[in-house]
């Protein structure tokens, strides 16, 4: 092929990829490449990658990618494709190392370094994404770079840092998204009133924007107005399809005991990846409430809601003959095969194939077929035991009345000040600690306010934690792990509910008693550092 012919080719494929014809721009490509040296070949096949881009063909864009790194390696904008394309494929870490490929051959690439910096936002390495995107606004100062940056420092807890960041961004443009943002720290540091108005702001702008909808949802639903929390998650649902928006309507409708629609829509959560700890792969079909020779019923989300369900497990007797439990922790095997005996106990990391069952579901869609009406709920005979050598040694050792005690969740909006409790111990109570995981600040505490510690692993021995809950009289905690514990332990337990909290369906009852567990009384707390008046009796006995 002559230069002439060889840029007739170059103009033809600029024509084509112009008038956004990208398919013949790569047909053309593949058969003209043999001819091409490879100076020629070099621009050709790098439009071929960008035309196989946009047509979201990734393996050609690779073909091609591959076939410039070949004749020359020191080409940013390649490896900046590439990393597009692992992106694309959800392949994040080959996607950051080739992202910083492209940014050490091109340091100003704000491109690469952008979008370096999203993959570690979703990966969760929020400090080195703080690292690139503080690096990325010496170079690029936009409306994109600063809502960027003011999530990564929303994300590390850095609020007013975050605020000013967004409020760069609003006077770039004023947008819904932002402002949704803006709207989500004032939630976070607990200021319902300003998290109000912000989204007021942002539906003054767009009335129809699925987000801003979908957090008014969540402001209504936090208020206890549950109708119009549903009317706004519908309308975000009538623009945007979303499973977590489904699941928000489906909690709301337990909570006002809609349990055959609520149950439906609860189904949403499997639509959402990322709550997922463990799931069972299995060619068996899920069961449907019907009668059959065996079931494998598997456990989900986490150690509290799988003992909140497993209230459940032994009504599954009815529908067959031979039931399995598998527990997503093995922190809970030991509990659990002594307290269903009838059930065959085993771990979600011991199932090698399925040909043992033949129906199986998620613990959590067991209320869809058992708990279909507040009735069904008061027929329930559920209680776990503890281990009584290791309950037996720890009345030995504390023998004296105990409250038990814990103010900390994974979600730091249910967390309390361990302050809180400093009037309880004036009487002849003693308070004990049940929660895992102290703080130093925290253990420093304990002598001022009279707080024993166990000395157990109040993390990873969930036995010795039952049986502590067990030789409690009474249980206060907030929303946790201990707080299913001792319900399940038909344990006094006052759940310390703050106001403003988007609360688990389980923990919402118009009697301020918990439908799952009788035991557990919930208590509106108006402040962080004060328990209610109800707590006075503790003093005078």
């Amino acid at each position: 092929m002559s230069i002439i012919d060889k840029e007739f080719l170059w103009k033809k494929l600029s024509k084509h990829f112009n008038d956004g014809d990208f398919h013949q721009v790569i047909s053309l490509i593949k058969a003209n490449s043999n001819v091409l040296n490879s100076i020629n070949k070099l621009r050709v096949v790098n439009l071929g990658a960008e035309a196989s881009l946009r047509v979201n063909d990734l393996t050609q864009a690779k073909d091609f990618l591959e076939q410039s790194i070949e004749i020359k390696k020191d080409q940013f904008e390649v490896y900046y494709n590439f990393g597009v394309i692992y992106e694309l494929e959800e392949n994040y870490d080959k996607a950051e190392i080739l992202y910083r490929k492209s940014i050490e051959y091109n340091p100003n690439s704000s491109d690469a370094r952008f979008n370096l910096t999203i993959i570690l936002e979703k990966t969760k390495q929020y400090s080195a994404a703080l690292y690139e995107i503080e690096s990325l606004i010496q170079i690029e100062k936009s409306y994109e770079v600063y809502m960027l940056y003011g999530s990564i420092l929303t994300e590390l807890k850095k609020y007013s840092e975050a605020m000013n960041a967004l409020n760069k961004a609003l006077i770039l443009r004023k947008t819904p998204d932002v402002l949704n943002n803006i709207a989500r720290i004032y939630r976070k540091i607990d200021d319902h009133q300003k998290f109000f108005k912000t989204l007021s702001e942002a539906y003054d702008l767009d009335p129809n924007n699925p987000l801003t909808n979908n957090n008014l949802g969540v402001y209504f639903e936090i208020t206890g107005n549950y109708e119009k929390a549903i009317s706004h998650y519908m309308k975000s649902l009538s623009k945007e399809e979303s499973p977590q928006t489904k699941l928000n309507i489906g909690v709301i409708q337990l909570k006002q005991q809609n349990f055959e629609e609520g149950w439906i829509n609860f189904e949403n959560r499997w639509k959402d990846t990322s709550r997922l700890q463990k799931v069972i792969n299995s060619s068996k079909p899920l069961w449907n409430g019907c009668h059959c020779e065996s079931i494998l019923v598997w456990g989900e989300q986490g150690i509290g809601d799988e003992i909140l369900y497993a209230s459940m497990l032994n009504e599954l007797l009815n529908y067959a003959k031979k039931i399995y439990y598998a527990c997503s922790s093995r922190k809970i095997t030991s509990i659990m095969k002594r307290n269903f005996n009838n059930i065959n106990i085993l771990h979600m990391d011991d199932i090698k194939n399925d040909s043992f069952f033949d129906f199986h579901i998620p613990i959590g869609n067991l209320g869809r077929y058992l708990r279909k009406s507040i009735n069904s709920f008061h027929k329930v005979r559920y209680k776990l035991k503890s281990d009584p050598t290791i309950r037996n040694l720890i009345k030995s050792k504390f023998n004296y009345p105990l409250i038990g005690i814990s103010w900390k969740s994974n979600d730091e909006s249910k967390n309390l000040n361990l302050e809180i409790f400093k009037n309880l111990s004036k009487g002849k109570y003693k308070l004990i600690n049940l929660q895992y995981n102290p703080n130093p600040e925290e253990k420093k505490l304990f002598d001022e306010l009279g707080i024993i510690d166990s000395g157990y692993d109040l993390f990873n021995d969930i036995e010795a934690l039952l049986a502590l809950i067990d030789c409690c009289d009474f249980v206060i905690t907030t929303s946790n792990i201990n707080a299913h514990l001792s319900g399940a332990a038909n344990k006094k337990t006052f759940l310390l509910n703050k106001l403003g909290l988007k609360n688990f369906h389980y923990w919402c009852s118009p009697n301020n008693k918990s439908l799952w567990y009788p035991s557990v009384e919930i208590v509106k707390l108006e402040c962080n550092l004060n328990l209610p008046d109800k707590f006075g009796f503790i003093q005078d006995l």
